[in-house]
């Protein structure tokens, strides 16, 4: 009586095949790797893929598509932001933070993956996907700038494609920069860094100086609470 097959043999040829991608590449990567670390024949091996390309092609595929459903969902959270007053900005810039640090922890945590991804897999076979992800986030880029020009936050006297390719292109230098980090670096402050940067050239200055009174003020309420939480708890100097 044959063997019933395991319904998990592609998942687990699948996470295999992303160590052993991230360990050796995919031009030193060997069919016989990937089954080996999945406890798994070969044969099992090619009832799923043809080759490990086409195992590689999946993974890449998964990678993008996961950054996709990112990108979507911070985009609908930012354009459900209706225009209000400097708070209602400060939400909006706050839940894009949130989505940055977000997206960019995943590119951290699949680095050695989104190396080969940011390369395309070294192959024109797979540039691509990540060409089209690049092209879709300039566009998601684009209506998110025109949505904080609604709001009142940014100037009204920029080109927005222009603007759009310019901070798309940032961004993905940013990512380049961060999967070759040997460390994880502070991904919380490096966004912080970089918006701050991107504000200061597309921000109303009215609106930047608000801001940054506000801020100012905030980190002057958090320094006197230390001050206070030390005095409470009898620490002394000198």
């Amino acid at each position: 009586m044959p063997r019933p097959s395991d319904p998990h043999a592609r998942a687990r040829l699948l996470d295999a095949a992303r160590a052993v991608f991230s360990d050796r590449g995919l031009d030193r990567a060997k069919v016989e790797d990937i089954t080996t670390r999945a406890q798994l024949s070969k044969g099992a091996f090619y009832l799923h893929f043809g080759s490990k390309e086409e195992a590689f092609r999946e993974l890449l595929a998964g990678v993008v598509s996961h950054l996709e459903r990112m990108l979507d969902e911070s985009s609908s959270k930012q354009l459900s932001v209706a225009p209000g007053d400097v708070a209602t900005i400060r939400a909006y810039l706050d839940a894009c933070h949130e989505k940055n640090v977000e997206i960019f922890a995943y590119i951290w945590e699949n680095r050695a993956l989104m190396a080969m991804v940011l390369e395309g897999g070294g192959s024109a076979s797979y540039q691509h996907l990540i060409e089209d992800f690049a092209q879709r986030a300039q566009r998601q880029t684009a209506v998110l700038l025109q949505h904080g020009v609604s709001l009142g936050l940014y100037r009204t006297d920029f080109d927005l494609s222009a603007a759009a390719a310019f901070l798309a292109g940032g961004f993905d230098r940013v990512a380049r920069k961060l999967v070759r980090e040997p460390h994880r670096p502070d991904i919380d402050a490096m966004m912080r860094q970089v918006e701050a940067l991107f504000l200061g050239g597309l921000a109303r200055r009215d609106v930047l100086d608000v801001l940054n009174r506000e801020e100012q003020k905030l980190s002057g309420k958090h320094a006197v609470e230390r001050g206070e939480s030390l005095a409470g708890g009898g620490v002394t100097t000198g």
